[in-house]
């Protein structure tokens, strides 16, 4: 017969399973166990200790020895905390400290129970030591992260406040006190609207109070006011966020826009200037070329009209319409350079003087290129004699080649050219003229531009300037 298992043996084997599995727990959880005599110093711990304190393996050394791996930053408060405990009568203490290992500083959290004897001695303590270390460097990232958005809070150059989701001010900067006359204590817990907000104004900011409030973000130019009642123009930001305890707040920031609004008005001004410079510099090229050319006195400005005109019925922008009418109001520049002669003679040009009147598109470009304007005037002129099919000069440039501007030039110059008296010629009515762009749209001339053109002369009823 076999024998019958011995109970002893699976009680000891339970209890050896049960201790690995506390070991291996321990490992894991980064948590080990001592004990320490007292009276002989004596510190045991165990192997999760040794392996988080980087101890001997042995499980044993004076805690006088323990003592002094404790970082010396930490050690008098250590002992301060040991030593109430057991002479003050406490069951126990707790204490977080750092210790000094191979591999760096170990921060642990260190948890004893004190026994004593019948005439309160202290026997044994006993306990656990967990390694905190993860935590506490995330705790000191954290950290760092909270400095550093306070100081990006309090160090902002605009004024920032924070308020609850009623508009009740939480938290305010040192801008804020600068630009609103406020100090912190006197603002916390009152309503930003009563606060900076002029009386004619206030449906406006409960408005943008109410707003926030339903977690919306805002980009606003108003009017504010300051503790002494003065007002000033500012932008404000308002953004919904999570105060502590989850409930939704605003971070708001007010800038004072006095300092923009005066530059923005010197700019203005400024740039009035220049456009005015700008055009009195064309004006007077314009009125040069027509000196020059006295039979084509006012051709330029009836070209630009229409050019203008038609550029503005294309639907472009004011800034394109604008250079249009500019490189028209020049576009025979060059002329100035052409024989007097050879643009007043009655009847046809030879070959070689009809080349040297050409030169005029190049000899603008020339002139125009050494001055600065926010256009592309030499260029336009450059270009307003060229055609789609490349039949025009001086450069015989094809289509996509010829700046949008010229095309809409080439069309205006056209119709002013046939209806107006030449010294080579008389002049032809409107309507052959407007025949003739319309029989040469998308061939030689751009067939929108044409178009907007015959829209201008038959349905809207455009004539040129006197």
């Amino acid at each position: 017969m076999g024998q019958s298992p011995d109970p002893d043996t699976h009680l000891t084997q339970a209890t050896m399973d049960s201790q690995a599995l506390l070991l291996e727990v321990q490992q894991l959880a980064r948590v080990g166990s001592w004990s320490w005599d007292p009276a002989s110093d004596s510190f045991l711990y165990s192997c999760p200790v040794a392996s988080i304190l980087d101890l001997p393996p042995d499980g044993r050394i004076s805690m006088q020895e323990y003592i002094a791996r404790v970082h010396p930053e930490d050690r008098q408060k250590v002992l301060g905390i040991r030593s109430q405990a057991l002479s003050g009568g406490e069951d126990g203490y707790t204490a977080e400290y750092r210790v000094l290992g191979r591999n760096g500083v170990v921060h642990v959290v260190a948890r004893g129970r004190i026994e004593r004897g019948t005439d309160g001695v202290p026997r044994r303590v006993y306990g656990s030591i967990q390694d905190i270390t993860e935590r506490k460097q995330m705790e000191e990232a954290l950290e760092r992260e909270r400095s550093y958005l306070a100081g990006l809070f309090e160090n902002s150059p605009d004024a920032v406040v924070v308020t609850d989701d009623r508009g009740r001010v939480q938290k305010t900067n040192r801008a804020f006190t600068r630009l609103f006359g406020y100090e912190e204590k006197e603002a916390v817990g009152q309503r930003i609207d009563d606060l900076v907000v002029p009386d004619r104004l206030y449906a406006e900011g409960l408005g943008y109070t109410s707003d926030l409030g339903r977690g919306v973000c805002l980009d606003f130019e108003s009017i504010r006011r300051r503790k002494d009642g003065s007002e000033f123009p500012c932008r404000g930001v308002g953004v919904p966020v999570r105060l502590s305890g989850g409930q939704l707040g605003v971070y708001c920031i007010y800038r004072d826009l006095t300092a923009e609004k005066v530059a923005r008005e010197q700019l203005r001004k400024a740039l009035e200037t220049m456009e005015r410079a700008w055009e009195q510099t064309i004006e007077a090229l314009a009125s040069t070329s027509e000196v020059k050319d006295p039979y084509t006195a006012g051709h330029q400005r009836r070209v630009a009209a229409l050019a203008s005109a038609i550029a503005r019925e294309m639907g472009h922008p004011e800034s394109f319409v604008a250079g249009v009418e500019k490189a028209a109001l020049v576009h025979d520049l060059g002329k100035i350079e052409v024989p007097a002669e050879l643009l007043s003679r009655p009847g046809r040009l030879s070959p070689f003087e009809f080349r040297l009147v050409q030169v005029h598109a190049e000899a603008g470009f020339r002139i125009l290129s050494k001055i600065h304007l926010p256009w592309p005037l030499a260029e336009i002129v450059y270009q307003h004699h060229e055609r789609l099919d490349g039949s025009g000069y001086p450069r015989g440039l094809k289509g996509e080649e010829i700046l949008p501007e010229a095309r809409i030039i080439a069309v205006a110059d056209v119709v002013e050219a046939i209806s107006s008296h030449r010294p080579y010629r008389p002049a032809r009515s409107l309507e052959d003229a407007l025949a003739t762009i319309r029989e040469q749209g998308g061939k030689t001339l751009e067939l929108e531009a044409v178009r907007a053109c015959l829209r201008l002369f038959e349905e809207k009823a455009f004539s040129f300037p006197a």
